[in-house]
């Protein structure tokens, strides 16, 4: 049996807690990077780009100082399959 990437685990459970949270609205959730280190989201209308970063941004483990040029995993959380960065693009 083939083990799912974590990136792959991350993605799945944001679709499912997108379906979940906004069931009328239509998602894409994809990963993307090397390695997988990134979530794409996007979807046409509804929920605002802040509701949906309340749901992805807890699958996202830290973020880029960009005064330091260094990545500072500062949202850990070794319950969820988490990437560096969540990506999220709503449709005009």
């Amino acid at each position: 049996m083939k083990t799912q990437s974590t990136h792959s685990q991350a993605a799945k459970m944001i679709r499912q807690e997108l379906k979940k949270a906004f069931p009328n609205t239509k998602f894409t959730v994809t990963s993307s990077g090397t390695g997988g280190t990134s979530i794409n989201i996007g979807w046409d209308n509804g929920p605002s780009k802040l509701d949906i970063l309340a749901i992805g941004n807890k699958y996202k483990c830290g973020h880029f100082n960009g005064m330091e040029d260094i990545y500072e995993y500062s949202n850990k959380n070794i319950n969820l399959p988490q990437v560096e960065y969540i990506f999220v693009m709503k449709s005009e």
